[in-house]
């Protein structure tokens, strides 16, 4: 009996080490420079190894800490946005081909004038579009990113929040749209929206891993929300006075975002500008 008891507690023990063992298979850092070592092995040519690589984090990372995910989820994008370049150049003529407008997520049908299908192309953009990018036309010429939904919600669900909040906006963002043919192509109240998010977050999340990334958008759309874009200006090439659109915007966006510092500091700009006689000037 005694022995009987004394093996169950030997096979107790040995199971102990072994789920031990398991959790420490891994020393810090060591899950990410094996996702890099794995990431150098395929070629960013192919929109097939994004998908490689995100399985692989899947892997390696199954039983780690969101902190440590954060990393890797980081390393991915940068991955990904490399990708981008590298499928550009590599199939610059399918880009060239107006087929790929077929494939636009912004692209208009035209009755009276019909685009031809090339096969090559279909193939190139239809595995593209599964393996998580997309394609755009911008100034008459077909473009790929990352899709709306990247990382993905397998991948989103093992970050931090901040991290995975960050993502899920600037996914909302890029469905959402911003620019088109050098004019904006979301409403002034819309960049304000973003404006009022940004300052949410960092102050919510000082610390977070894209603060300096937000902390710059921030900055960013709070001047295009000053002077507008090319093609969509504030102030009026001809007159160089205030635009309606821009000044009704301006208005609407103070009501909703009266406590707002950020919209604070837009409405010292637009006094500014009416003190001026709704002329342009300059911060």
């Amino acid at each position: 009996m005694k022995t009987k008891i004394y093996s169950m507690l030997f096979v107790s023990v040995l199971a102990l080490i072994g789920i031990t063992s398991c959790s420490d298979a891994y020393q810090p850092g060591q899950r990410l420079n094996d996702l890099k070592t794995y990431a150098a092995t395929l070629p960013k040519t192919e929109t097939s190894s994004i998908v490689n690589l995100t399985n692989k984090f899947l892997e390696i990372y199954s039983s780690a800490a969101p902190e440590e995910c954060d990393q890797a989820a980081l390393f991915i994008n940068r991955f990904m946005e490399q990708s981008v370049h590298s499928i550009y150049e590599k199939h610059i003529n399918f880009l060239n081909s107006e087929s790929i407008f077929l494939f636009c997520e912004n692209y208009t049908e035209d009755s009276a004038y019909i685009i031809k299908e090339d096969p090559e192309v279909k193939d190139f953009a239809q595995a593209a579009i599964k393996n998580g990018y997309r394609f755009m036309i911008y100034e008459g010429m077909g473009y790929i990113e990352k899709a709306v939904n990247f990382p993905g919600d397998n991948v989103l669900k093992k970050l931090t929040l901040p991290l995975r909040l960050y993502y899920v906006q600037m996914s909302k963002e890029q469905k959402e749209g911003f620019a088109l043919d050098a004019g904006l192509s979301v409403p002034p109240d819309v960049l304000a929206d973003r404006i009022v998010w940004c300052e949410d977050y960092l102050k919510k999340y000082p610390d977070a891993l894209m603060k300096n990334e937000v902390r710059e958008k921030m900055a960013f759309l709070t001047e295009t929300i000053k002077y507008g874009l090319d093609n969509t200006p504030a102030f009026d090439y001809m007159t160089g006075k205030l635009t309606r659109e821009f000044n009704d915007a301006y208005l609407r966006i103070f009501a909703k975002y009266p406590d707002s510092p950020a919209i604070n500091g837009i409405k010292t700009f637009y006094g500014k500008v009416k003190d001026n006689n709704f002329n342009r000037v300059e911060e």
